[in-house]
């Protein structure tokens, strides 16, 4: 009796001496968790499929279809078969990336081409007129509330500015929540909203009265909504505005370079019209005119008409190239301010925009040209010619004086002769190409 009393007295002692500490042990979940979670680093680390690891340990011979077994060889299962998973996987995986050049000259020129850009953008009709153009040739408004008399106005849209300044980074252009109202990117229809007894006097009225927006939820703020009595001149100057800080910011490009210090030539000034020919890259010619106080030079003396193209010769691609005659484009204000603050285009007659970086410049240019077509006061600061080509004047300065006693003259816009024909010749050199 005392031998098993003193074993079963014993016995607490034992235990104590084999279990000094009283830490829990891993439980079941926490064993699975770590065991899972070793798996899943594995397998990202793992190129191969969950199939392959699968089937790794097993003998399978994939030309036979069969699998070596302890009971001998037996045939290979459906599951186990690898072309079964191979056409059950063939649309999960991801697509190879498609190259980002296409191997086509053809498209690649098209997709360089700022003409096709404008008119490949998504159609809209002008809330006015119902005119459907591509969005490029309108001009796009919204309701923007005052910040301090929370009137309601419409104001222009995809205008802001995109330059960088010096010490910031460009931010990125926030959309303004709303539908959007077009009308047509012209300065003479805009002119005609404001007029007291004119056809579009009640035009701003109009504006998403079509939609299902304007006629519901937004219908009492369209009642109220205001339209500048000067929006016509805002929209130009503040087009002016675009395109004097672009260019302003692609020839301080072009004469300091980059951040690795190779220059930039987006803006490359030229000597002559003969030059043009030989520069690759070309987006569009920039004529300035003479600078002030500069002495005739035989060689600048064509001036360019509103509305003047240049033949490049032994071009395939580009054989027409716009000419702008900035001196109408800028107006004598900005046309100063450039030649003011940048050496490049100070003592310049003649530019070249170049490079695929200037294309959205090239476009602004083009959709500010357009903008006041037909205006008989953008063009009162040049004398222009009737034919659409440049031509020889014998004193360039004369016929720069001459314009201040015409500046109501409305210029004639006329096209090339012929030009039904090289549309036709295009055409078909692009079917050519794409066959």
């Amino acid at each position: 009796m005392l031998q098993r009393f003193g074993r079963a007295i014993s016995r607490p002692v034992a235990l104590e001496f084999h279990i000094p500490t009283c830490e829990p042990s891993p439980s079941y979940r926490q064993l699975h968790n770590s065991t899972r979670k070793e798996t899943e680093d594995s397998r990202d680390d793992d190129p191969r499929s969950a199939y392959e690891r699968s089937v790794e340990s097993l003998n399978i011979d994939h030309d036979s279809k069969t699998v070596t077994t302890a009971v001998g060889t037996l045939p290979l299962s459906p599951l186990m078969d690898p072309s079964f998973h191979e056409a059950r996987d063939r649309f999960s995986k991801t697509k190879p990336k498609q190259a980002q050049r296409p191997k086509d000259k053809f498209r690649r020129q098209l997709e360089r081409n700022p003409y096709v850009r404008m008119l490949a953008d998504s159609v809209r009709s002008c809330d006015v007129t119902g005119t459907a153009l591509p969005k490029f040739f309108m001009q796009r408004f919204k309701l923007v509330q005052h910040p301090t008399t929370d009137t309601t106005w419409w104001m222009p849209q995809d205008l802001e500015s995109k330059v960088p300044k010096e010490g910031e980074e460009t931010q990125p252009v926030t959309e303004l929540p709303g539908p959007s109202a077009y009308t047509l990117n012209s300065r003479l229809f805009l002119q005609e909203f404001v007029k007291q007894k004119g056809v579009y006097s009640s035009s701003p009225k109009k504006l998403l009265r079509a939609t299902d927006s304007g006629s519901g939820r937004l219908a009492s703020s369209l009642n109220e909504a205001r339209w500048r009595e000067d929006m016509d001149r805002y929209l130009l100057e503040t087009m002016r505005k675009r395109v004097y800080e672009g260019l302003l910011h692609a020839a301080h490009m072009a004469e300091q370079g980059g951040e690795d210090g190779r220059p930039r030539k987006y803006v490359t000034k030229v000597e002559s019209w003969e030059v043009v020919n030989e520069l690759k890259h070309r987006q569009c010619v920039l004529f300035f005119g003479p600078p002030e106080g500069a002495s005739f030079n035989p060689t600048m003396a064509s001036v360019p008409s509103p509305i003047s193209t240049m033949a490049i010769k032994g071009s395939k691609f580009g054989a027409k190239l716009a000419v702008h005659d900035m001196r109408a484009v800028m107006g004598k204000e900005y046309l100063a301010r450039l030649r003011q603050e940048s050496e490049l285009l100070r003592d310049g007659s003649l530019y070249l925009l170049r490079g695929q970086a200037t294309m959205r410049l090239h476009m602004l240019i083009w959709k500010l040209q357009g903008y006041f077509a037909g205006w008989e006061d953008s063009v009162g600061e040049v004398n222009y010619k009737d034919d659409a080509t440049p031509q020889q004047t014998e004193n360039p300065t004369a016929t720069l004086d001459q314009h201040e006693t015409s500046a109501q003259r409305e210029p004639d816009l006329q096209l090339e002769e012929g030009w039904e024909s090289s549309l036709d010749d295009d055409l078909e050199r692009a079917e050519d190409l794409r066959d």
